[in-house]
């Protein structure tokens, strides 16, 4: 994708993101990734930040725990 369109899709989603509810961005930003079609999910999701934290840092632990479960 080029420059120009990324720099275009970038615009539109800042112009119009601040106007929206989180259930409303998410539709709005679903749409975008499918009309730029393959590579458009990751195009669109990349934010720092962003995602499912690992389990390690949500539930302390764990690894230890499974360790434990699997050497037994």
């Amino acid at each position: 994708m080029e420059n120009a369109d990324v720099l275009a899709i970038q615009t539109r989603i800042e112009a119009v993101l601040a106007t929206l509810n989180e259930y409303q961005r998410r539709r709005y930003l679903s749409a975008e990734a499918k009309s730029i079609g393959y590579g458009g999910i990751s195009l669109i999701s990349r934010r720092p930040g962003g995602g499912r934290k690992p389990v390690r840092e949500t539930q302390p632990g764990i690894p230890e725990a499974l360790e434990g479960t699997v050497s037994a």
